[in-house]
This record gives structure tokens, sequence and C-alpha cells, in this order.
């Protein structure tokens, strides 16, 4: 896990590392839906599919965003970019 500052302290990132079999491109945007499960490579992975929906509404609703980052046989790297100012401030 690595967190850091924006430039402008406006925001927060937040990088997850996650050592899996990679996530296809074409798949990014499916692994924030909910209930729903990848694994294309066949491990048996466990889950109910619903923590990165989870993780989407909550950056969402604090004003950022997440995605993913993953080529086949890389791992993924999830980033989640959250607003620090409280809304109408600053």
């Amino acid at each position: 896990v690595v967190s850091r500052g924006t430039p402008d302290a406006a925001a927060a990132l937040v990088v997850v590392r996650a050592p899996c079999p990679g996530i296809p491109a074409r798949a990014h945007d499916r692994v924030f839906g909910s209930f729903k499960q990848l694994d294309p490579h066949g491990t048996g992975h466990a889950g109910s599919g619903i923590g990165l929906a989870l993780c989407k509404k909550i950056a969402e609703r604090h004003g950022g965003r997440i995605w993913v980052e993953s080529e086949p046989g890389e791992g993924a790297a999830f980033h989640v970019l959250l607003n620090l100012e409280a809304e109408g401030q600053p």
C-alpha cells in the first residue's frame, strides 16, 4: 500500500498492489460492478464480488474515484483518489 497527497494537498491517493494473475484491459470497468468476479485463469479465488463495488461507492461519495492498472501476468494496482477538502470549502 502506498499513500501520498497531491501537490496542492486537496486530495490523497492510495495505491494497493495485488499479486494476482492480472486483469485484462477489457475487464477493468467490470471489476467495480456489484457481485462481479473475474477469474479468467481458473484460480478458484472465492469472494462475494462486492468489495471493489463498495470501494467505488465510498470513493465517489468522498468526491473521488477508483481505477485499476493491470496487465495479464503482471498483477494489479488499485488507485483510490479521495478529495480532502470539505464540499463547499475553498
